[in-house]
């Protein structure tokens, strides 16, 4: 009995396309499934490497893309914790900063994370990348390495001429670069089918994103209303401009 209603579902599901995937919710960061324990590293880091005007929930995001938030998380090439550091990265981030103990500490595993996606960032500022698209460039870079995003910045570029947009260069970067980018930018509420409409009026154009509860104070973005878990602005454009931040 259990096995035809398996069988029930699935057939529905094929001939109902439309119902079985409107039955999949996709997880945001704000979602309840992911832990709340880690929140304060993500914002103490990124207002400390990025200014306090820079949207945390980013870093979150790019936690859960690389260990679900997992601690004791360990790659097949040895990247430990929830940011998913390399020792020798690890070892290159303690030089500038020796307090960073253990990279398996939470909390400096953390701090090392986001100090490096700065690193990376600052690198593609030099580049001309905006603001709007810089994030992106800086987490494909994350996942893929500077290098390798570069050399399809530079192939993109003979292709098109001006490239100022994750887009034009995605195609030419290593595909899981491609799916680690799409991926933290779901979780944030983006490149979904009912994110699809103009930025201009959040609450409207993002029906699925008026949904989330996400908390006060979680998207200092600029030129949005104040409106408190009714909508997260970080759906409607990528990140504010960067401030700067604190090296230390």
């Amino acid at each position: 009995m259990r096995k035809s209603g398996h069988v029930l579902q699935l057939i529905l599901f094929l001939l109902f396309p439309a119902v079985g995937l409107a039955s999949v919710k996709y997880l945001t960061v704000w979602d309840k499934h992911w832990t709340s324990k880690y929140d304060s590293h993500f914002r103490k880091y990124a207002k400390r490497y990025f200014g306090p005007q820079f949207n945390w929930h980013w870093f979150k995001a790019q936690g859960i893309a690389e260990s679900s938030l997992k601690p004791d998380a360990k790659s097949r090439a040895g990247a430990a914790g929830i940011m998913q550091i390399l020792p020798s990265t690890f070892k290159y981030i303690r030089k500038r900063h020796p307090h960073f103990v253990d990279v398996k500490t939470p909390r400096w595993n953390i701090a090392a994370g986001i100090y490096y996606d700065k690193l990376i960032y600052g690198k593609w500022k030099k580049k001309n990348i905006p603001a709007s698209e810089r994030l992106n460039f800086s987490f494909g870079s994350y996942n893929a390495g500077y290098g390798r995003i570069l050399k399809a910045w530079k192939k993109a570029r003979k292709k098109y001429g001006k490239v100022s947009k994750w887009k034009q260069v995605a195609p030419l970067a290593p595909k899981p670069a491609r799916v680690y980018v799409k991926k933290i930018r779901k979780l944030m509420g983006l490149d979904v089918s009912a994110l699809s409409a103009p930025s201009c009026c959040p609450s409207a154009a993002f029906p699925r994103v008026a949904m989330l509860t996400c908390p006060a104070g979680a998207y200092p973005d600029q030129g949005l209303p104040a409106l408190p878990r009714q909508y997260c602005p970080a759906a409607s454009r990528l990140s504010p401009p960067f401030s700067g931040g604190s090296n230390t």
